[in-house]
């Protein structure tokens, strides 16, 4: 994960092309740029999804982006390759935005005080708060349920 603002980003794999994904946990979407998604070669590019989606998003800020289509697009991330239904934007900002449709259906999270990524159930403990109700003794080399 490299962050050279505040925003988080990831090095990542599309189609074999690689590209800095904004991790952004406020986008219901994953979604590629126009100009990022025609870099894919043409022999690569998967078809065009028949599923009807919306033509169009509205952003945080308010403003409109209109849809190129929905593809189902190979991502490597973080040493896992999952293809993942992508929408086309024309006049997406960024070239790529992981979205939390990806983050809930492939278990990817986010932890903003050490700036990190990681697969549910593979996260490292950084730090953690503990509230003793009651002190127990557990005798070495036993085991006791609490």
């Amino acid at each position: 994960m490299k962050t050279t603002t505040a925003r988080p980003y990831l090095k990542v794999k599309i189609a074999e092309q690689d590209c800095n994904i904004l991790f952004d946990t406020g986008s219901s979407i994953t979604c590629i740029s126009e100009q990022q998604f025609r870099k894919i070669p043409i022999d690569l590019r998967p078809q065009k999804s028949k599923i009807e989606t919306p033509t169009a998003f509205g952003t945080a800020a308010g403003h409109t982006l209109n849809t190129r289509g929905l593809y189902e697009i190979p991502i490597s991330v973080m040493g896992k390759i999952i293809k993942h239904p992508i929408h086309v934007i024309s006049q997406l900002s960024e070239p790529a935005i992981l979205g939390s449709d990806f983050m809930k259906q492939h278990g990817r999270s986010y932890c903003a005080s050490t700036d990190s990524c990681h697969w549910l159930g593979n996260s490292p403990w950084t730090k953690g708060a503990l509230r003793l109700t009651q002190a127990e003794t557990v005798e070495p080399l036993s085991s006791k349920d609490i």
